[in-house]
C-alpha cells in the first residue's frame, strides 16, 4: 500500500472517528431531553446493538415522542456503528439524570 494511500485512510478514519463522536454526542443530548420531558420514561440505554427508552414496567415500544431518535441511530448503525457505544442515562428521583458508559 502507497504512503499516499495509507495517509487518505488514516484521514478517514479520523473523520468517521469524529462523525461518530457527535453522533453519540447528539444521541445523549436527546435522549437527556426526552427523559426529563416525560414523566413515564425512567432510562435510556445504547450499547451492544441496541437502543431503547424504559418506563418502570420495563422496555418500551417505540412511540412517537422517541421514535425520531430512535431512527436517527437505525440510520447510523450502519455506517458509524452508534449502538456499538455505551450509553445509560438514568432519571434520579430528584428528576435528574445520570449517565454511565460502563456497567
Amino acid at each position: 500500500m502507497s504512503t499516499k494511500t495509507s495517509r487518505l485512510q488514516n484521514h478517514l478514519s479520523w473523520v468517521l472517528d469524529q462523525a461518530h463522536d457527535l453522533a453519540v454526542a447528539h444521541v445523549r443530548s436527546q435522549a437527556t431531553a426526552l427523559l426529563l420531558k416525560h414523566g413515564n420514561l425512567t432510562a435510556f440505554c445504547l450499547a451492544m446493538g441496541t437502543v431503547c427508552f424504559y418506563t418502570k414496567r420495563g422496555p418500551l415500544d417505540p412511540k412517537p415522542y422517541t421514535k425520531e431518535l430512535i431512527d436517527f441511530v437505525d440510520d447510523l448503525d450502519r455506517d458509524l456503528h452508534l449502538t456499538g457505544a455505551a450509553v445509560k442515562l438514568t432519571k434520579n428521583p430528584d428528576g435528574s439524570v445520570t449517565f454511565t458508559d460502563t456497567w
